[in-house]
């Protein structure tokens, strides 16, 4: 039987620390997870890796997350989810996704437990390709 292929989590933000707990939390629920410390060489990451979401720092030196999202969309590189990543405000996260056209946020908490499932709402279902008979 083929193995499934994890569900790949590209993580763009500036803090090493965050990015780590994001790997350990994700990974042990099966993700396979790709950290990028800042936007330079997301683009090539982007094409090269191919993630199935993308969660997006907003607040970073040189280029903010939702400046990328903006320039990642106009691209047409690669179409996946990608997700503000952010412990700003709700209402503040809300309106930045809905003007640089991300998919959604997830706020930086402490439930880093919930992370895996907060992220399958923005991940398109995977549903097996029939076989046929």
């Amino acid at each position: 039987m083929p193995s499934r292929r994890r569900t790949k989590v590209l993580i763009v933000d500036d803090s090493s620390i965050i990015r780590e707990v994001v790997r350990c939390v994700l990974e042990e629920e099966d993700y396979e997870v790709i950290g990028l410390e800042s936007p330079i060489g997301f683009t090539r990451a982007l094409v090269l890796e191919k993630p199935d979401l993308v969660l997006m720092d907003v607040s970073m030196p040189a280029l903010t997350g939702d400046k990328l999202v903006e320039i990642t969309a106009r691209s047409g590189l690669h179409h996946c989810p990608i997700v503000l990543f952010s412990d700003r405000p709700d209402l503040e996260l809300a309106r930045l996704a809905e003007e640089c056209g991300a998919s959604g946020y997830i706020r930086k908490t402490q439930e880093t437990s919930l992370l895996g499932l907060k992220l399958r709402r923005f991940l398109p279902s995977r549903t097996a390709t029939p076989i046929p008979a």
